[in-house]
């Protein structure tokens, strides 16, 4: 398997997560995993100091899911995000974030959805 793919501590008879080459810093402690398919290896503090989500994960207001499983990819938690963040939605708020992108939108936000502490919903008319 190359090293493109996230292997340790997958979960059994799932198919190999792939890094994203633009997001995966090699100091980074926290790996978001979009859609079951893409990996993105980023910083717990820069997350946080963009979004109260984040936030609230990170400093353990409000955990992220974690199933019953802490899942780990080379020491980094791994957090699996709702299916409903496309991975195409996620590397775009993540470039955002690390300002590797900018973007004209209309609405752009990262928010936790209505009755759910869980999750969060990325929504975008960005381009």
């Amino acid at each position: 398997m190359s090293a493109s793919h996230v292997q340790q501590n997958q979960p059994r008879g799932s198919r190999p997560v792939q890094r994203d080459p633009d997001l995966w810093f090699f100091d980074g402690n926290v790996v978001l995993v979009a859609q079951g398919i893409l990996a993105f290896r980023v910083h717990k503090g820069v997350l946080a100091h963009h979004s109260e989500v984040f936030k609230s994960w990170f400093t353990g207001v409000a955990p992220p899911p974690s199933h019953g499983t802490i899942e780990l990819c080379e020491g980094a938690q791994v957090v699996r995000l709702r299916v409903n963040d496309t991975a195409h939605d996620v590397k775009q708020a993540l470039l955002v974030i690390y300002g590797l992108r900018y973007v004209h939108c209309t609405v752009m936000s990262v928010a936790r959805p209505q009755g759910n502490a869980d999750s969060i919903s990325i929504v975008g008319g960005c381009q």
